[in-house]
């Protein structure tokens, strides 16, 4: 059974949402009642972000490496907590300018 869009609850994804801005933004839509995934390099600083949520059932974490293209690795650091594996690949650009393919 699929959801229709008007049924399915919006997620927001935070890439590098352990620390600085990303952590703020998370923070922000979790207490604003959006479900948040938040993926950054580091776990400790991802936990510590989903610890301090308003609602911490509300935030996935994943440990992903998301700096290019090419490098965008994930890691299942709990395989007694699965997560969702976002699609890695061309379709993952780092934030500023674009490479140019020559």
């Amino acid at each position: 059974m699929t959801s229709s869009p008007s049924q399915m609850t919006p997620l927001v994804v935070v890439i590098g949402g352990g620390t600085g801005m990303g952590r703020d933004i998370a923070l922000d839509q979790v207490s604003l009642g959006r479900d948040v995934l938040i993926a950054g390099r580091r776990e400790g600083p991802l936990t510590e972000t989903q610890r301090s949520a308003a609602d911490p059932e509300k935030v996935l974490t994943v440990v992903a490496d998301a700096s290019t293209a090419t490098a965008c690795r994930v890691r299942q650091p709990d395989p007694a907590r699965p997560v969702r594996r976002p699609r890695c690949g061309d379709d993952v650009v780092p934030a500023g300018p674009r490479p140019s393919r020559a």
